[in-house]
């Protein structure tokens, strides 16, 4: 089944692929403003959910979940943490929808990944150095903590994305502005009990990659897939 929730009002709509059929099932409406943020699935609930939302680009400590039994989207957690608010790009799952993975942006304690980069090349690069992770265990609905502030701090860090055949998470790093030189990808062991990634390869024979639009984790086998300005 695939899902859409629309900002602001909480409208949902489900189409089934084999079908396809489009359905509008019955909904309490949210019309919150703060309702804005990215959606998710709940495998241990069967629920659909969603993320506070700051305009169209944030993401809250805050989420809801749809109950089918009555049509309302029940309150989830409320915004009293503070890992957040974050680029909604910044937020991806990791194993089985599990568990959800958040890294940078204003909401951390220094701020300092709500500034641009001074060394990111064009297309108004905006991302920024990692100060922490955060990691939201659907099963228990806790936030851990996984890398605390200052563990390890890295300059243009442009995507993140969980690695299934490996059990890491990816971070790209892209290129310093006026420099030859590729991307370069660090590795996080999901197992770890707060040690920094490791840098594990720096492209040689590529371009430098200023924006990445793209970061894809082939499901079967060690491959990545990236989409940047320079092409995949």
């Amino acid at each position: 089944m695939i899902w859409g929730s629309e900002s602001v009002s909480g409208d949902l709509v489900r189409v089934n692929p084999e079908g396809p059929i489009l359905d509008h099932p019955g909904v309490q409406l949210v019309n919150d403003l703060r309702f804005t943020g990215p959606c998710y699935w709940n495998p241990h609930r069967h629920r659909f959910g969603r993320f506070d939302g700051y305009g169209d680009m944030g993401v809250s400590l805050g989420r809801r979940e749809w109950n089918a039994a009555n049509g309302q989207w029940e309150r989830i957690e409320e915004p009293r943490l503070r890992p957040m608010p974050r680029s909604m790009l910044a937020l991806f799952p990791g194993r089985q929808w599990s568990r959800w993975y958040v890294f940078g942006g204003q909401g951390n304690r220094t701020g300092r990944q709500g500034q641009r980069d001074a060394d990111l090349g064009g297309f108004d690069g905006n991302w920024h150095a990692l100060d922490d992770l955060w990691e939201l265990d659907l099963e228990s609905n806790q936030w851990h903590e996984r890398l605390r502030l200052g563990r390890w701090r890295q300059q243009r860090i442009s995507r993140t994305v969980y690695h299934p055949k490996l059990d890491c998470i990816v971070f790209l790093q892209l290129t310093p502005s006026g420099s030859g030189a590729g991307p370069t990808l660090w590795t996080w062991d999901c197992a770890s009990s707060g040690e920094a990634p490791m840098r594990v390869l720096q492209f040689s024979n590529a371009g430098p990659v200023y924006v990445c639009w793209t970061l894809l984790a082939d499901p079967e086998r060690p491959d990545l897939i990236l989409l940047s300005n320079q092409g995949v």
